[in-house]
């Protein structure tokens, strides 16, 4: 959501000051219109810190995993227990409370897949402690914006454990 100030854009990156407090929410008539958000990957663009790593736990030919594909990371299943654990640089999340992914998936293998999509305090841990959400992957071509509250002050990794028999592009990261 835009808000302009003056005829000015303020991004929703930047702190908006209120009697030299900073504000990451903006409401007018009681309705909110701005909202401070960060991007942890925006359609090709990795944010502040801008690292992404890639784990195997087996079968490391049957998984493909591609940090910009058409602006979109990109990651598709293989076969058998397999998982790809993909996790970002950390990244202070104090005063956001949100987390957001956003993307869809293809079937290409099998009718089945799972994800998990979080948040944890340390770094390499594929197993979020702050946040999780599970998603059990369908028969059919789907969008999704996960939303995925949170509580915690600090820096903190984004996680995505992928297993299995599908195909699943992610466009956006960000937390609010």
């Amino acid at each position: 959501m835009a808000l302009y100030y003056n005829s000015n854009n303020v991004p929703q990156s930047n702190n908006v000051y209120h009697n030299s407090n900073a504000s990451n929410k903006v409401y007018h008539n009681n309705n909110l219109v701005w909202q401070k958000q960060f991007f942890i990957y925006n359609n090709g663009v990795i944010g502040n810190n801008g690292n992404i790593w890639v784990h195997w736990s087996a079968y490391p030919n049957n998984y493909e995993f591609n940090k910009n594909e058409n602006g979109k990371l990109i990651a598709r299943g293989g076969y058998g227990d397999t998982q790809l654990k993909i996790i970002s640089g950390g990244y202070n999340v104090s005063g956001y409370s949100m987390l957001h992914v956003v993307g869809n998936y293809e079937l290409n293998i099998a009718n089945y897949g799972e994800d998990w999509f979080g948040l944890s305090s340390v770094a390499n841990d594929y197993n979020p402690n702050i946040c999780n959400q599970y998603m059990k992957i369908g028969d059919t071509a789907k969008s999704f914006h996960l939303q995925i509250p949170f509580s915690f002050n600090g820096t903190a990794y984004f996680n995505w454990r992928f297993l299995t028999f599908h195909k699943m592009y992610i466009s956006q990261i960000y937390v609010v």
